[in-house]
């Protein structure tokens, strides 16, 4: 495929922090009316319509307390609840889908020199992956997927995804 074989259908927004703006983006997510964007340098996440893309509302600012956020990467929705991979506080955080207030958090071993996580899941589970790379960041060290349960958000179970060559001692 060569980039002439595709065609740009709409755009939405420019680099920025405004409403209409984001600062990098790793992952969207949508319910029925709505999608969610965490905004990774904004640090905060915002939330558009599905019909027309408009802004709708945010949440977060940059900092470290249960209502702040520090370079969320991604995100995961279910009836009632968001949950944040809040990157750069090593932490899930859930949030009310509806108000944004504070449920609960979790700490989680992401790495600080490359901090960023994907959420995907069903009503049972979150899946959690994020890389983690030596502190000089000269290096991928490993890949952890996690599987949580939605409830509570508790470690069912772990998988380490080691680069090719390299082994474990123990």
């Amino acid at each position: 495929m060569r980039r002439s074989d595709f065609v740009v259908t709409s755009t939405y927004g420019s680099l920025g922090s405004g409403t209409t703006n984001t600062d990098v983006v790793h992952q969207m997510v949508g319910d029925d009316n709505n999608f969610y964007v965490p905004d990774f340098y904004n640090d905060r996440i915002k939330k558009h319509s599905l019909n027309d893309l408009t802004y709708v509302s945010k949440y977060g600012s940059y900092g470290t307390a249960t209502s702040s956020l520090n370079l969320p990467s991604g995100i995961f929705v279910d009836d009632t609840r968001l949950t944040v991979a809040d990157s750069g506080n090593k932490r899930l955080v859930n949030l009310d889908k509806s108000t944004y207030a504070f449920v609960s958090s979790v700490s989680v071993n992401y790495n600080v020199s490359a901090p960023e996580a994907y959420i995907l899941g069903n009503s049972k589970y979150k899946f959690l992956i994020y890389s983690r790379t030596n502190e000089q960041n000269l290096g991928l060290l490993d890949v952890i997927l996690e599987k949580r349960n939605v409830s509570d958000d508790s470690l069912a179970s772990s998988i380490k995804i080691l680069p090719d060559g390299i082994t474990m001692s123990s």
